[in-house]
């Protein structure tokens, strides 16, 4: 089973990896050699710093989840995923360590995510779309949002907090 989007974050002692891991499968019977590859789901890894050991693989999100983007402050997991079984493809979700199942999934109507958490441990994120640049700040039941810019968009959205 390949592994793809291996993602490191950081939060106090803590060391985290985060990916996915691909189903088999072949090309000319899913879709295609463009399609996605199907996905067991995303996992996780940790270990305290400066030389602890890694822990077992944690499942962490659904079946089909595809991980794009990956964040952990203050024991919180933020993610940004595409699901292959979804008809809208962007979905951010929220787990907790101390929670095994994911606690909130919440749909981001876009392909191209960029995610940050902010120093107040709320996540960020910006999107392309629409036609138009937009930033959302989480408030814990779903994102505020307001639109920043129009204009091209042929690049994925990035997100830098100072």
């Amino acid at each position: 089973m390949a592994v793809h989007e291996r993602l490191i974050a950081f939060d106090g002692d803590q060391a985290y990896i985060a990916y996915w891991r691909e189903l088999p499968w072949e090309a000319d019977t899913c879709g295609g050699p463009d399609s996605m590859p199907p996905s067991a789901g995303v996992y996780y890894r940790h270990r305290t710093l400066p030389d602890g050991g890694w822990s077992k693989a944690i499942p962490f999100g659904a079946l089909g989840d595809h991980l794009t983007g990956f964040r952990v402050d203050g024991g919180v997991h933020h993610a940004i995923v595409l699901n292959q079984t979804s008809e809208r493809l962007g979905t951010f979700y929220i787990r907790s360590t101390q929670d095994p199942v994911v606690s909130a999934r919440f749909r981001i109507d876009a392909r191209d995510v960029s995610l940050r958490v902010g120093d107040d441990g709320r996540a960020r994120v910006a999107y392309w779309a629409d036609g138009s640049l937009f930033y959302g700040i989480f408030n814990g039941s779903g994102f505020s949002t307001s639109k920043v810019a129009t204009g091209r968009t042929d690049g994925p959205a990035a997100l830098i907090l100072g």
